[in-house]
């Protein structure tokens, strides 16, 4: 969301306001932190409330969204960020355009009905619970279709995925397709190379079935073998369930002095962990709720200097291709990782420089939120 604020304001045709909901306050004025770019200051210790409460929560600041919206007496044009809570949306929708006109703007980053089988169906939960998760999955699987179908209800959607955008196509013909933009301040292509050992990296939510990370780590304990110089680096947050898994993992195959699990970093130091690296990580497989995905590390991962090892979900051939911007992994199992480590680690430091070079060229071209400048502009109708 800072990415398209930095894309609109560029354009030099209106403000732009990011508005949360753990730091919003209409009567408080808002600080500047971008050209042309406001939020709120920052509250520190903010709980996020669950049930009723948060349904009540999110009422309340639409509600609040709406009488601040009027202080600008202006026009305004509002891009909701969506959640799974699909009280967040429609509450916004009912003050912001059914009562007062406004025009609505929804980014669709996931089709959330895709991952209700990897929510429930793989889970342990769902053998020992059977009755009560069968009513979860169902309920997951009716409010999930109703917020598709209330799509329609918005100005338009903006859709990070063609696949995203062609699943969206039959609620709501205005989309625009903006993939996972990337931010290039710092315009120098820089290469650390491999200084310390072999130090792999994954930064973001560390899911142990989505991230397809048991397989990865499988293959490490494989490589353990033979290769001893390298360490995997894993940043973000981890649920207590996923933690124990992985806990279990390492100890089991002996490669816990090797895998770190360094938690919550903020944005400095993940962008620092991940020019240190000498291989970036994005491991998924292909199922049906990545498919509809675009790992949105890779939009930072690119622009990093550091080469990228991946998985073909989703649309991401159309940006990468093994040996020219990453390196491609044949496949989503152990084996399969395995053997392409082998190729990065026999490559050289100017081979392993030329493909990180190439990626950053792919996101220069493809990411870069300048270049969505006026696509937004034109889209959201803010031309002056």
């Amino acid at each position: 969301m800072n990415n398209y604020a930095k894309a609109i304001s560029k354009g030099g045709s209106a403000n732009v306001y990011l508005i949360s909901t753990v730091n919003f306050c209409e009567n408080e004025e808002m600080i500047q932190f971008g050209e042309g770019i406001f939020t709120s200051k920052e509250k520190n210790n903010v709980v996020s409330p669950s049930g009723f409460s948060q349904i009540k929560r999110n009422f309340q600041f639409a509600q609040s969204v709406n009488r601040w919206r009027k202080k600008l007496d202006t026009d305004v044009v509002f891009l909701v960020y969506p959640t799974i809570d699909f009280s967040f949306e429609f509450f916004l929708w009912y003050f912001l355009k059914f009562l007062s006109g406004q025009s609505v703007f929804v980014e669709i980053n996931e089709v959330y009905k895709s991952t209700i089988n990897e929510s429930y169906i793989n889970s342990g939960f769902i053998r020992k619970l059977f009755l009560i998760s069968a009513i979860k999955w169902l309920f997951d699987y009716l409010r999930f279709s109703f917020s598709e179908i209330f799509s329609s209800r918005f100005d338009g959607l903006v859709c990070i995925s063609s696949t995203i955008a062609s699943y969206y196509k039959p609620y709501n013909e205005n989309i625009e397709v903006i993939p996972v933009l990337s931010d290039f301040d710092d315009p120098e292509f820089n290469y650390s190379g491999c200084k310390n050992g072999f130090k792999m990296v994954f930064t973001g939510f560390i899911r142990v079935q989505k991230e397809n990370l048991t397989e990865f780590l499988l293959a490490l304990a494989v490589l353990d073998k033979t290769q001893h110089n390298w360490s995997f680096d894993m940043c973000g947050p981890l649920s207590a369930t996923d933690e124990k898994i992985i806990h279990n993992l390492l100890i089991r195959h002996k490669i816990a002095s090797k895998v770190h699990i360094l938690g919550i970093l903020n944005y400095d130091e993940v962008l620092k962990l991940q020019r240190d690296a000498t291989l970036l990580v994005s491991l998924r497989s292909n199922n049906k709720m990545n498919y509809y995905n675009f790992p949105t590390k890779l939009s930072e991962y690119a622009v990093s200097g550091t080469p990228i090892l991946m998985t073909d979900t989703g649309v991401v051939s159309d940006f990468f291709r093994d040996n020219f911007n990453c390196y491609m992994v044949d496949g989503y199992k152990c084996r399969n990782f395995y053997d392409k480590l082998l190729t990065v680690l026999s490559a050289d430091d100017s081979e392993r420089r030329r493909i990180a070079q190439n990626a950053y060229r792919t996101a220069l071209d493809n990411f870069e939120y300048g270049r969505y400048s006026g696509v937004l502009s034109s889209f959201f109708k803010l031309e002056a």
